[in-house]
């Protein structure tokens, strides 16, 4: 059995997720900074200064549409296989996701006993598969499981992400001479501003170099100080892995 609606799901996932990548590079490679040579205690100090912010709620925007897709994947995956099998897939038929695998059976074990299907051989098959092979729970998948819980977060409130800058590289100066020379240093942080100090004499800005960046999800998720865009990736190739076992699976024997 193919599924192409649900691996359309993922790829629309995918092009969020792009998205996304984008957007952080655009603003990475933007005027989004200004360096500059400042005098401080006699000694030279350069000055980062951060003057316009990336936005982290258009960011969140994208991530949840990333996983709706990504989740709508299963769903309409396991509609289309438990009407096929069992000809009783009804507007709360989904893709079952649980804590843990005993829940995961109690769950799929209720559904098919409010359905009358608890002797049914081929629901009772899918659900042999989900949680033997899929293993759609916290410790057997966990990909999916964080798919889940944060989909269920997406609905309440936004995943916020956080901006983060990783360094700077690539400046350098010039001093009195026209000699050119990196800025070398450690910075620090102060409100918008980072410091670092440099040697003394007459110098100016040469090159403002470039800035590295990164989204990371906040605290109190399962993805919690991940890099966005690398983990969303993750979760979608877990789903389009999961298409593929089931379009694998043999329940011709079943169909109803």
């Amino acid at each position: 059995m193919k599924f192409p609606h649900s691996r359309e799901k993922v790829e629309r996932a995918m092009k969020h997720i792009r998205e996304l990548n984008q957007l952080l590079t655009d603003f990475s490679t933007s005027n989004f900074y200004s360096v500059a040579v400042q005098e401080q205690k006699g000694r030279n100090t350069v000055c980062i200064a951060i003057f316009r912010h990336f936005s982290t709620t258009t960011s969140a925007l994208i991530i949840g549409d990333a996983l709706h897709n990504m989740r709508s994947a299963l769903d309409l995956l396991y509609f289309r296989i438990f009407g096929e099998v069992t000809g009783k897939a009804n507007k709360f038929t989904r893709f079952p996701i649980r804590d843990d695998r005993k829940e995961l059976v109690s769950a799929i074990n209720g559904g098919l006993k409010e359905k009358k299907l608890s002797n049914h051989r081929g629901a009772l098959a899918l659900r042999d598969f989900i949680v033997d092979d899929v293993q759609a729970y916290a410790a057997g998948n966990g990909p999916l499981w964080t798919l889940h819980e944060m989909n269920i977060t997406d609905k309440h409130q936004l995943l916020l992400p956080v901006f983060k800058i990783m360094q700077f590289t690539g400046i350098s100066l010039e001093d009195e001479d026209g000699n050119i020379f990196p800025a070398d240093g450690q910075p620090y942080l102060t409100d918008d501003s980072y410091w670092f100090k440099v040697r003394d004499g007459k110098l100016k800005v040469h090159e403002k170099g470039r800035a590295a960046t990164a989204i990371v999800f906040g605290v109190g998720v399962p993805l919690q100080d991940q890099p966005v865009v690398p983990a969303l990736t993750k979760l979608a190739e877990n789903v389009m892995g999961t298409i593929d076992a089931f379009e694998a699976l043999d329940l011709s024997g079943f169909i109803a």
